[in-house]
């Protein structure tokens, strides 16, 4: 799947506001999961959900479909 620039522009911006951000959702995963070991692999899910919900609200938003390789 090729990615047009504006697009990836943006997902570049949403995987650097993430990054920096990270600590602030690991705070938030310890909210939800107060259970020490998994509170990185819930803020992991967080993140890369926000970012994947993102991805798709932008094809949306262009009226396109995100073609998978292969498919």
């Amino acid at each position: 799947m090729t990615l047009s620039n504006e697009i990836q522009t943006f997902l570049d911006s949403q995987i650097e506001y993430y990054t920096n951000e990270a600590k602030a959702y690991r705070e938030m995963a310890k909210e939800y999961n107060p259970d020490d070991i998994s509170v990185s692999d819930t803020a992991f899910g967080i993140i890369v959900g926000c970012i994947y919900s993102s991805f798709i609200q932008t094809y949306t938003n262009q009226d396109s479909t995100p073609k998978l390789a292969g498919c």
